[in-house]
């Protein structure tokens, strides 16, 4: 009963999505099941720049470029692997995947497939089976512990269920509202968010909000 099903949201994109009975708050965009450690997979990989080619990385990759993290939430846990095989296999068909143009989750399959149909070379093959065994190799001691200390201290409310409260707390420290000013310091418009800002002027204020830059298309931008 150490199984659960995991799903990745998009901050930069709130709203209210509910796809026959799966309610979120922010739009979806990966599904998966695991135990342990394994939810914040995908976001650790990422971060490390040890990321393949994948939508669901790309997508990642764009949220933290935004100075944001993906809501990573435990939708359902204490399950039975098969419990977890069946549920992902349910939301990833309701919700719908991007590359068959049925929805919005960068899934590449249908779920329930353990290890993702993933090809493993002969020495991982060989760190799982003994890991399975309970006499862990000393590679995969090593590769644990550095995942483990990289999740020490980690306040974030990662892997939660999410109340409207916390929701909107979230909301608001995720997605920081914009100003546009003139040189002079005058106020001329209000964002809600940076990709609000980036979408309506056509101007990328990045490097000016993270303090590598004095003005984005000729105006001064701050988090207000």
């Amino acid at each position: 009963m150490d199984y659960y099903v995991y799903v990745y949201l998009d901050p930069r994109n709130p709203g209210n999505f509910n796809y026959c009975g799966y309610e979120f708050e922010f739009e979806p965009f990966y599904i998966g099941k695991g135990r342990e450690w394994r939810y914040r997979y995908h976001l650790l990989t990422v971060k490390r720049g040890k990321y393949t080619n994948l939508p669901k990385n790309h997508v990642i990759k764009g949220i933290l470029d935004s100075d944001m993290e993906p809501i990573i939430i435990k939708y359902k846990d204490n399950l039975e692997e098969k419990e977890a095989f069946r549920i992902e296999i349910d939301m990833i068909s309701k919700i719908g995947r991007k590359d068959l143009s049925s929805g919005p989750l960068r899934n590449l399959s249908d779920g329930g497939e353990g290890n993702g149909n993933r090809i493993f070379s002969d020495e991982h093959r060989k760190n799982l089976s003994i890991s399975k065994k309970g006499n862990t190799s000393d590679n995969l001691k090593i590769h644990l512990k550095k995942i483990h200390e990289s999740m020490i201290g980690n306040t974030r409310t990662l892997g939660m269920k999410f109340s409207e409260e916390s929701i909107e707390k979230l909301i608001k420290s995720h997605i920081k509202p914009i100003i546009k000013l003139d040189i002079e310091g005058n106020i001329l418009e209000e964002f809600i968010s940076i990709k609000d800002a980036m979408e309506k002027t056509g101007i990328s204020m990045k490097k000016v909000l993270s303090g590598k830059g004095k003005t984005a298309g000729g105006f001064n931008w701050k988090y207000k």
